[in-house]
């Protein structure tokens, strides 16, 4: 059975069960998130919250020897994690650090992932880990273009930087921040060349998303509840996390928030 102390490193950040982190900067957010939904309470969790965020400084990872943490790695589901997190447990003053830095980067229509991933910056440190790690050949440190954000990050900070001149445009936001999420976890599945793949992570980051809409209209969240029972969503989370040892048992995790949630709007 999965223990979460195996899933947490010397860092004190959520990573796979072998150690690899290159996803921390959302799954520990995450992890405090659901604990807060669960019960625990918010003051310690704030402070979890934060001592994470200070341990990343805006990198996927605080160990530096690993190429995901890298500077300018930080994805649209890296930043979707972080963000949403702090939305959940109202940490105003999170959020505003992350807009700051995301306007700092450039644009707050992307993401900051500018390097490929499974890539160092420097051809000779690239070689001496690259059987270590199953690594692809150096591609010369090319840059790429960032993830879109649009309108899932947008709606996040609009809620969590309380824009009150801007609610109105929650209406328009989170109708597709709520179906997109609804898609992911009904459908957890992206297209990889001319074959249907599983998307790693995606049902964890839209259920954290949907939680964060407290406010969404009624329309919308009784239209989730239709397509989304408690039953179903368990059952199709414990199926997910089962397919993917290496993964952390959000599934657990996230249990009694879906019960909560989900079963309240089925009502």
């Amino acid at each position: 059975m999965k223990q979460w102390v195996d899933y947490f490193d010397s860092y004190g950040l959520v990573t796979q069960r072998d150690g690899e982190g290159g996803d921390s900067f959302n799954r520990t957010p995450i992890f405090r998130a659901f604990q807060f939904l669960k019960g625990a309470p918010l003051g310690a969790v704030r402070k979890k919250l934060r001592d994470a965020f200070n341990t990343l400084a805006f990198r996927r990872h605080a160990d530096l020897t690993c190429w995901y943490s890298r500077l300018q790695m930080i994805s649209r589901d890296q930043l979707s994690g972080m963000l949403f997190s702090s939305v959940i447990t109202g940490d105003r003053d999170l959020v505003r650090r992350l807009f700051d830095e995301h306007k700092r980067q450039g644009s707050l229509f992307f993401a900051w992932n500018r390097y490929h991933n499974w890539q160092y910056a420097d051809e000779k440190t690239h070689n001496l880990n690259r059987q270590k790690y199953g690594l692809p050949e150096w591609n010369g440190n090319k840059k790429k273009r960032p993830d879109l954000t649009l309108f899932k990050i947008w709606g996040g900070y609009i809620r969590g930087l309380e824009a009150k001149k801007f609610y109105w445009l929650l209406y328009l936001l989170d109708i597709s921040i709520l179906l997109g999420s609804i898609k992911h976890v009904v459908f957890p599945y992206k297209f990889s060349g001319l074959k249907l793949k599983k998307e790693d992570d995606v049902i964890v980051h839209s259920l954290v998303v949907i939680a964060s809409l407290r406010n969404v209209s009624t329309f919308w969240v009784k239209l989730a509840a239709l397509i989304l029972s408690p039953e179903s969503m368990n059952e199709r989370l414990g199926r997910f996390f089962g397919d993917y040892p290496q993964e952390p048992p959000f599934d657990e995790l996230m249990r009694p928030t879906i019960n909560y949630y989900f079963g309240r709007w089925n009502k």
